[in-house]
């Protein structure tokens, strides 16, 4: 791929990123609700996810694209149980 098109997918990441860290704030205040915590908890790991996979786009180097690529993975493993959990709770709690 080129620098040009990593740097616009770097910047749609970030973006994502600040989106879900806001999401993530909202609604750990709201943790109360049903399904709160889980969406909460599945907001911050699209933001590990994303952050670093937005990292990854932008290094040069091969080293630190590994270092990204296994660092994103922190927040992708947990990504689908998150749901999993979130939809089970909701469902239960409705």
């Amino acid at each position: 791929m080129g620098v040009g098109l990593n740097l616009i997918l770097a910047a749609i990441f970030f973006l994502s990123c600040v989106l879900t860290t806001i999401l993530f704030i909202k609604t750990y205040a709201m943790r109360e609700y049903p399904g709160a915590i889980c969406f909460s908890m599945l907001m911050l790991s699209l933001t590990v996810w994303m952050l670093f996979q937005g990292l990854e786009l932008l290094s040069f180097s091969f080293v630190l694209q590994i270092l990204f690529s296994k660092l994103s993975y922190i927040g992708i493993v947990f990504v689908a149980p998150l749901v999993f959990s979130f939809v089970y709770g909701y469902i239960n709690k409705m």
